[in-house]
């Protein structure tokens, strides 16, 4: 079940990057794939207690995973900042939006590679 919701959300960025150009389209896959993502880490951790088992019984690779995942996070909330700047017609932000977007799909692919292995 987990691995299908973060599946559909790593597929809906790589389409929303497909269709960056398309507002109508971007826009809304982007927040999709951003819920379906925050829905899975509200799950694993109320149903396997993420954190506690991170801070207790964590190895190196557990650790990893949760500070990709974190990083990966904050990354979305920047880059959504950015976006509705683009939307609102701050083109001056354009730039930082494309850099900080290939930072945050480098985590958001390590994120997926390493759900497989903790």
């Amino acid at each position: 079940m987990t691995t299908i919701a973060a599946t559909l959300a790593l597929l809906l960025i790589g389409a929303a990057i497909f269709f960056r150009r398309n507002r109508r389209l971007h826009v809304p896959m982007i927040a999709a794939a951003f819920a379906i993502d925050l829905a899975l880490v509200l799950y694993v951790e109320l149903s396997k207690h993420a954190v506690g088992s991170v801070l207790h019984h964590g190895g190196t690779l557990l650790w990893f995973h949760a500070i990709v995942s974190a990083i990966m996070f904050i990354l979305y909330l920047v880059q959504m900042r950015l976006g509705l700047r683009l939307l609102r017609g701050n083109h001056l932000t354009r730039r930082a939006h494309r850099r900080i977007g290939v930072a945050f799909v480098a985590l958001r692919l390590v994120n997926y590679i390493t759900s497989f292995m903790v």
